[in-house]
């Protein structure tokens, strides 16, 4: 904690502790290793050569620690579900879910742990099982089980002083001459995306591109380009003008993943069927989107 703050009294507020003892430790540390670990400078500190070169040998022992005790956790509660999610989701779908898990616990006695995340890193916690199911778009990775469970949505996003933001449906032939802020390439969502322009033979111009939709709604709010994202109850105060596209639908499917003949596959299996007794519809309406993505 020290490392990132450089400051001993909101490092040892965050840990819970009093500055001496926090001082005290490091101390210590530093006369068993006879190095010095931080120089103060005024009021602030700074990481020597001996503490960078310690620190990833130092957070490397902090994960192993921590997924030991997980364990342990897990070990004592074997029902709990560790269950992740992208975050466009987290404000329409994720509490529907959240209201479903009641009826989930009740005959069963499962507990549930949640990870906001990139699909990708969804797919590599599942893999090293440290998630035991996941809402996300799929990718197509070996040793993964999916489910399709509803399909979201992809809006053009324009700055609400924006011409196109007169209209609630768009051409991509409007979009032409715009700049674009995207997604990062690699993701689900900027494949769809790339194949919707290609197809319109759009070569846009992308003058920035990010991790997540908040970057993009930032950049698009400060009227320097356009976007295509979901839409999201929290970008709500960007001043933005979510706009469909006419006779091209642009959506993605959102899968209910699990490790293939994991720890937590039987587990995956009962949420599934749970899944399609409340989402039947939804689950329907799914797969006639697969067929067309």
């Amino acid at each position: 904690m020290l490392t990132q703050t450089l400051h001993y009294t909101e490092a040892a507020r965050r840990l819970y502790l009093s500055q001496p003892s926090l001082s005290y430790a490091i101390s210590t540390l530093e006369k068993e290793l006879d190095v010095e670990l931080f120089q103060k400078q005024g009021r602030s500190i700074t990481m020597t050569r001996y503490a960078e070169e310690l620190l990833p040998f130092a957070m490397t022992a902090i994960r192993t620690i921590d997924a030991g005790l997980q364990r342990i956790k897990e070990m004592k509660n074997p029902k709990n579900i560790r269950l992740g999610y992208i975050y466009s989701i987290s404000y329409d779908f994720l509490p529907s879910i959240l209201n479903l898990l009641p009826q989930f616990t009740e005959k069963d006695e499962y507990t549930f742990s949640f990870y906001q995340g990139q699909s990708k890193e969804l797919i590599r916690r599942l893999k090293a099982d440290e998630l035991d199911l996941a809402f996300c778009p799929y990718y197509d990775a070996k040793g993964i089980s999916r489910e399709p469970i509803f399909s979201q949505e992809i809006f053009v996003v324009v700055k609400d002083t924006h011409p196109l933001a007169r209209k609630s449906v768009v051409k991509i032939a409007d979009l032409e001459k715009e700049k674009f802020a995207l997604i990062n390439t690699g993701t689900n969502l900027r494949k769809i995306i790339d194949e919707v322009l290609q197809e319109h033979k759009i070569s846009p111009q992308i003058v920035f591109e990010a991790d997540e939709c908040n970057s993009l709604a930032s950049f698009v709010a400060s009227g320097l380009g356009i976007s295509f994202i979901p839409k999201i109850a929290s970008l709500e105060a960007y001043n933005l003008s979510f706009l469909r596209v006419d006779s091209v639908p642009i959506k993605r499917m959102i899968y209910l993943i699990w490790k293939t003949g994991g720890q937590a596959a039987k587990i995956g299996e009962i949420f599934r069927e749970k899944l399609h007794e409340t989402y039947q519809t939804q689950l329907s309406s799914g797969l006639a989107e697969i067929e067309h993505y």
